[in-house]
């Protein structure tokens, strides 16, 4: 008895999801470094869709075969995966961010100001 069309349907669309969500995420973070800008500055994002898989499919099996004692691992594989893949166009002037040169209390009394906590 051959399998119908439904059932056929029902074992490619579970392993046909995973895919389609990595398409998703390739489109979804590239939409999300063109769309930020500061000053003159523009990002993008070029990933090519093996290298997402692989990150993705390394994390899971780092994750579970560390019983999650690993996330750091994870975590930092992931910050190195977008600084590589994430580019950066154009200048800002750094030079204008400046600390406030303004004098503050040491001890975090303006923190107690704040709550009006009051005297002890």
């Amino acid at each position: 008895m051959s399998p119908s069309l439904w059932q056929i349907a029902l074992v490619l669309i579970p392993l046909a999801i995973p895919f389609i969500l990595i398409w998703y995420r390739i489109g979804e973070f590239a939409y999300m470094a063109k769309c930020t800008k500061y000053e003159e500055m523009e990002f993008e994002f070029n990933c090519d869709y093996l290298s997402l898989f692989k990150l993705i499919i390394g994390n899971y099996f780092i994750i579970g075969l560390t019983l999650g004692f690993g996330l750091p691992i994870v975590q930092t594989r992931k910050f190195r995966f977008f600084c590589k893949y994430i580019k950066v166009h154009g200048s800002a002037d750094f030079d204008a961010i400046r600390q406030s040169t303004e004098e503050r209390d040491k001890l975090g009394e303006g923190l107690a100001d704040a709550f009006d906590i009051g005297n002890f």
